[in-house]
């Protein structure tokens, strides 16, 4: 199978990162599946859920609603549903299970707010180091 370079926006790959831990996956099958069509009509397969579609609405509406949240929630974990906050708190269990008993049967994005609306991870480049005295 040929092996495609792509350049991906940071906020695609973000979000895509984001999903990966919501799924427990990896952040290349998210974006995988996000990109698999369906033959020749360019429509996505029907394994793409409606979930699917529910969690980029939430996580839209979460860096939407970003800058209102940073002000009244800041070390919170917010529940979005519908592009609302329907519910917040600092301990992120129990905002999981009113969640879950709540909405058992739809997707709600759970997140915590933090300054920055997507986490950054930063990693440093290794150094080569030269032993002159090898030479």
């Amino acid at each position: 199978m040929p092996v495609v370079s792509l350049d991906i926006p940071p906020e695609i790959y973000h979000r895509a990162q984001r999903i990966a831990r919501q799924r427990r996956s990896d952040v290349q099958s998210v974006l995988l599946d996000s990109i698999d069509l369906d033959d020749e009509t360019g429509r996505m397969p029907d394994a793409a859920s409606s979930e699917d579609d529910a969690m980029w609405r939430e996580e839209l509406a979460f860096q939407r609603l970003h800058p209102e949240l940073v002000k009244r929630y800041l070390g919170e974990y917010v529940a979005v549903l519908d592009g609302q906050v329907i519910d917040h708190d600092r301990d992120q269990v129990a905002l999981y299970k009113r969640i879950r008993q709540r909405y058992p049967d739809q997707f709600v994005l759970i997140s915590p707010v933090t300054k920055n609306p997507v986490e950054e991870y930063v990693f440093r480049s290794p150094r080569i180091v030269h032993n002159h005295d090898s030479y």
